[in-house]
């Protein structure tokens, strides 16, 4: 008998795998489990595959992630609970449909550690019974535990069926233990964005990353990985999952860097009221008479060694715009403080009808991106305009105080209050064009 870093794939000393190629390579010991069992082949491979639907299923008895526990006030598990439900439909959809080259190997027994996970009764009668035996518990024991331990890797990222994730000899047994952290504080507690890139990165690096507990992303010469919102171009992006791209972020770096924020703390960071702008002048027109390309370049380097800052950069340039030259101010804005204001900013209900608002003062957003500074607004109600540019916006979120601002897309008036919760002033940000 082996134990589980032979036999079942072909994996070796690391290997970055798609969850469909995953899921094929651990259909070996699916189809080892069936073959170890005195039966119709297909009737037992159907029960098999149910007692992995039960075990997926976040709300069942046999629930291995438990998120049907009220979510009220904490989006992140909101968030995190639909991410968890889709990858195990996902896995579902692969294991059924049989997708992708079958590359695990031929196994007939496998030394797999028990980690208590209850079977359905159709799989206790199979296994248990006289039909079974030890080699076919091991083997279903084995795969149930890695398409666990897949869905769960596959937690932070949005969309995941693309996600590469790093598996050795062992499958994903490697992230056991940051898998349990993980899960702990996803069901426990309000999880903390730190929490889900170390995860991340301990699934795709296999590594969790630095000592400091700020990283909202980070890159390897195979890839980056940062939020939604910056790979999408969308505020409405979810807040806390992630997107696994191919491609760096920064040129020339031969080992994992992690993204943080320039100031670890927000509170340490100078602050402006909005009444203290000046008046608008005609200088502060549209976006479409000052044309600005906005990209992530690097910003200041912290003291913590494998650690980076990134900033939105909105570079001054020269365009024709109805045949006019024209430039625009630059600013850079740092990209961790604009995602904190991204995860803490509030959302109407989507679905609710549009209407009109109290009288609020209207700012052009770019108008905050030069001053280095948080904007607060103590008094008085105010409509950021970000011209439809989500670059912009997500710029403008890093400029303002992350307290009661309202990602605005025209809902009326009772549902924006409704997503404050509070009677203190509230500043929307302006999504529409």
């Amino acid at each position: 008998m082996s134990d589980t870093s032979e036999h079942w794939n072909t994996f070796g000393d690391g290997r970055t795998v798609t969850p469909a190629e995953f899921v094929a390579a651990a259909a070996a010991l699916l189809d080892g489990a069936v073959h170890a069992v005195s039966g119709p082949s297909a009737e037992i491979r159907a029960d098999l595959v149910a007692g992995l639907e039960a075990t997926l299923d976040p709300a069942g008895p046999y629930a291995t992630l438990r998120l049907d526990t009220s979510s009220t006030g904490n989006e992140a598990r909101r968030e995190l609970a639909a991410s968890a439900a889709a990858a195990g439909a996902l896995i579902l959809d692969l294991v059924r449909a049989g997708t992708g080259s079958r590359e695990g190997r031929a196994v007939a027994d496998l030394r797999s550690p028990c980690v208590g996970y209850g079977w359905t009764p159709a799989v206790v009668d199979w296994l248990m019974g006289a039909a079974g035996g030890h080699p076919a518990r091991n083997l279903y024991n084995e795969w149930l535990y890695q398409l666990v331990l897949l869905r769960d890797a596959l937690i932070p990222f949005d969309p995941s069926a693309e996600t590469r994730l790093l598996v050795m000899a062992e499958g994903l047994r490697g992230i056991a233990d940051e898998r349990d952290r993980f899960v702990l504080e996803l069901t426990t507690r309000r999880i903390a964005h730190r929490s889900v890139v170390r995860f991340a990165a301990a699934a795709v690096l296999g590594e969790p990353g630095p000592a400091r507990p700020s990283a909202y992303g980070f890159q390897w010469p195979g890839g980056s990985v940062l939020p939604a919102v910056v790979s999408r171009h969308d505020l409405l992006a979810p807040r806390y999952q992630l997107s696994w791209s191919p491609d760096a972020v920064l040129d020339g770096e031969e080992h994992p860097l992690f993204f943080v924020p320039a100031a670890a703390d927000y509170l340490e960071l100078p602050r402006r009221d909005l009444a203290d702008l000046p008046p608008t002048s005609p200088s502060d027109g549209p976006a479409a008479d000052r044309p600005v390309t906005a990209r992530l370049v690097r910003g200041p380097s912290p003291a913590d060694a494998g650690t980076a800052t990134l900033d939105l950069a909105g570079d001054p340039e020269t365009g024709l715009v109805r045949g006019s030259a024209v430039s625009a101010d630059g600013w850079r804005v740092d990209l961790g403080q604009a995602l904190r204001g991204h995860r803490y900013a509030l959302r109407p209900d989507a679905a609710a009808e549009p209407g009109p608002l109290p009288e609020t003062t209207v700012v052009p957003g770019r108008r905050l991106l030069p001053e280095p500074v948080l904007f607060t607004a103590a008094a008085g109600r105010y409509r950021v305009l970000t011209e439809g540019d989500p670059l912009l916006a997500l710029a403008v979120l890093g400029r303002i105080h992350p307290d009661a601002n309202v990602l605005y897309s025209g809902q009326n008036w009772p549902s924006v209050r409704s997503a404050a919760h509070r009677s203190a002033p509230v500043t929307l940000l302006d999504l529409r064009p």
